[in-house]
């Protein structure tokens, strides 16, 4: 949508608890972007299953069926198939625990004639429970315009309702009630379905930790979707001629990816929604696009066109990089704007950040009529000559936003400081910084030297107020010891950046944050570093979102100690010397969504703990693409006090990797975490290497 990063094919897989396997013919509808079911499941069942099949008829007779079996033993599951139409009457169809229902195609369940159940489905005080429906068309859910919902999932967890057409409910088509926020690995989800025609709402969450809502379609509703849900994510929807599309509630929560036309209001956040992030969206032609009650959320780079942009009533909320967006749209004494002239939004608005004016200085550097055109003898100009125009407009200019233009070649010697970016400033870089020797030793594949021969940093951003860098290619040489060091309390976008060879890490943000403090890393290209690519750590509120990050000695991105409420959206890490994404030393309240993490020499994710007391936990990894690492996803901590816990994977695809899909380490350093409907492949050592049973495979 906003760039040529690939779409991430995801696909079903079939049934696993504690483990089974899935070997299937795999086949892909147009209709989702992040997840397409197999159309045949070839189970390995290591679990005691009973096999139902119900050709279809009244409620009263699958219900029979189902009761008839004993689920007194943990270890039993119910896999039932129904084909064909069931007539709903006086009470719903009750799901219990640990059952899988597969609707052929063909099959719906409607409200009968003479019907007084409330619900058509009732999923209550249950877990690990999947409705999927099967075939290119959608499996009907019907009320006749008499039953007020169609599902109701109540006091429930691990509840996954995939491929349904929800239609004509005089209530809520789909009311899903978890069981507190607090129950971290609940997981539940909501994909590839229709919701239209109904009295209120489509889809109504509440009560839940960490929803995934995935490629859905509401349509003409009072209300489209309605979420109350600690870290969910919701991505790849559609939502047209609804009175209000999404209305958020929830804590800590990624709305990215969807599509909003012709909604009276496009998203409503809440007075209790905080700390959210709403990016990547298409909001245009809609009546109102955003509504920002709550407090702390974030809404960054969506593209917008509306009636009216912005409502504004909340506190401390960041708007910032929204394509579309005016100073006169979004100015509010009580949120935060910023709008930072960039590579490839290189506008000329006059207010940049609210309360400051503009001035703009260009400093021309070495014209190389192209990168690499100095001749013997010649030297690009010292980048000190960029920080000296920078010294001078800042004190000629003290109440004003700085954007500085920076082009031609410069050079980063030895023994300096590197750029310091003050606060209120945007810097473009429209050619090359370079350091001036290159400081590749050949110890360094081992240990970067630490005795001071190398520089701290080619560029410091760590003032106050608003930052941004932009453009251009930062070659360190391996030369300073990072590229990218931003430790400030301000908020900042890197967008578009060029970076190869630091001496060490290429972006780091070590001490960055608050919660009104966010960093976006956006659009950058970090490669070929003597350690890592990005690098989180100590930090809060950072938000990676469609890089690309290669051929680094350890990681591509390092989700380090205490790194925390933070996001990791459409990044390709590929051929890293360690791990795609490394999440490690009591990171916490972090989420990767729809990353391509392939051909890393080690994993594709680690999920780990060797030295923090406490837990790598409550981490999301949803729609990632795994393939030929060393394994896709290992988990593990050292021992029962450094430990990796309560972390969600859901819906990944981990194929062809040269060890095992997904291995779990030391017993005594993990427990509570869960893997839903990820799908493996060709991993030559086996899906899964599990030490014991203190984590849940529910697939």
């Amino acid at each position: 949508m906003f760039s040529s990063r690939e779409s991430i094919e995801m696909r079903k897989f079939g049934l696993v608890v504690v483990i089974f396997l899935l070997l299937s013919s795999i086949s892909q509808y147009a209709e989702a972007k992040y997840f397409a079911p197999s159309d045949q499941d070839t189970i390995s069942r290591t679990e005691d299953v009973v096999e139902l099949n119900f050709s279809g008829g009244h409620v009263r007779d699958v219900q029979e069926l189902l009761d008839r079996v004993d689920t007194r033993s943990s270890d039993k599951v119910i896999f039932l198939t129904i084909t064909g139409k069931v007539k709903v009457a006086g009470e719903p169809l009750r799901f219990g625990s640990r059952t899988w229902v597969d609707f052929a195609e063909g099959s719906s369940v409607e409200d009968g004639e003479k019907a007084t159940a409330a619900a058509l489905i009732s999923i209550e005080n249950a877990e690990y429970v999947n409705l999927s429906g099967s075939g290119l068309d959608r499996t009907v859910v019907d009320g006749m315009a008499r039953a007020k919902n169609g599902i109701r999932v109540t006091d429930s967890g691990v509840v996954n309702i995939d491929h349904f057409d929800f239609r004509n409910f005089t209530e809520d088509a789909v009311v899903y009630k978890g069981r507190g926020k607090e129950r971290l690995t609940d997981g539940g989800s909501l994909t590839r379905s229709r919701f239209s025609n109904s009295g209120n709402t489509g889809l109504s969450v509440a009560d839940a930790a960490q929803f995934v809502c995935l490629d859905n379609q509401f349509v003409n509703l009072p209300s489209g979707l309605e979420i109350i849900s600690f870290r969910s994510i919701v991505a790849g929807n559609f939502f047209q001629g609804n009175e209000a599309g999404i209305t958020i509630g929830s804590p800590d929560s990624v709305i990215t990816d969807n599509e909003f036309n012709d909604n009276r209001k496009a998203v409503v956040f809440r007075e209790e929604a905080s700390d959210n992030l709403l990016t990547y969206n298409q909001i245009s032609g809609n009546e109102l696009g955003i509504a920002v009650n709550g407090r702390y959320n974030k809404i960054y780079f969506n593209s917008m066109r509306n009636g009216r942009q912005f409502s504004l009533k909340g506190k401390e909320n960041v708007i910032a990089s929204n394509r579309g967006v005016k100073p006169e749209d979004a100015l509010d004494e009580n949120n935060l704007y910023f709008n930072p002239p960039t590579i490839s939004n290189n506008h000329d608005d006059e207010i940049i950040a609210a309360g400051l004016g503009r001035h703009d200085i260009t400093v021309q550097g070495f014209d190389t009529r192209g990168f690499h055109d100095l001749r013997a003898g010649q030297r690009a100009h010292d980048l000190a000559k960029v920080q000296q125009a920078i010294d001078k407009a800042r004190k000629e200019h003290p109440n004003d936003f700085l954007v500085v233009h920076v082009k031609g070649l410069f050079e980063h010697r030895h023994g300096a400081t590197g750029l310091d970016i003050p606060g209120n400033t945007s810097v473009i870089v429209y050619n090359e910084i370079q350091s001036d020797v290159d400081k590749k030793d050949p110890d360094f594949y081992v240990n970067v030297d630490l005795d001071g021969r190398r520089d701290t940093q080619l560029i410091l951003m760590a003032g106050r107020g608003f930052n941004s860098l932009s453009g251009g290619m930062l070659d360190a040489k391996y030369e300073p010891y990072h590229a990218v060091r931003i430790p400030g309390k301000n908020i900042a976008v890197i967008d578009g950046v060029t970076i190869k060879k630091a001496g060490f890490n290429s972006i780091t943000t070590v001490g960055h944050g608050g919660r009104a403090q966010p960093l976006f890393i956006r659009g950058c290209t970090v490669v070929d570093s003597g350690n890592r690519g990005i690098w989180t750590h100590v930090t809060r509120n950072i938000h990676v979102i469609d890089n690309v990050c290669s051929g680094n000695i350890s990681d591509g991105i390092d989700i380090d100690a205490y790194c925390s409420h933070s996001n990791f959206l459409f990044n390709v890490s590929t051929g890293n010397y360690r791990d795609g994404i490394f999440v490690e030393e009591a990171a916490q309240n972090n989420l990767m969504f729809a990353n391509v993490l392939n051909n890393n020499w080690s994993r594709g994710i680690a999920l780990t703990n060797a030295v923090v007391t406490g837990g790598t936990s409550n981490n999301v990894s949803v729609a990632n693409r795994l393939e030929e690492n060393g394994h896709g996803i290992t988990v593990g901590g050292r021992d029962a006090t450094r430990r990796v816990d309560d972390n969600f994977i859901f819906n990944n695809q981990i194929g062809r990797n040269r060890n095992f899909g997904v291995s779990f380490g030391n017993k005594t350093s993990r427990k509570g975490n869960l893997f839903s409907r990820n799908v493996f492949y060709e991993n030559q050592k086996g899906p899964v290497k599990i030490v014991s049973d203190q984590d849940v495979v529910w697939d």
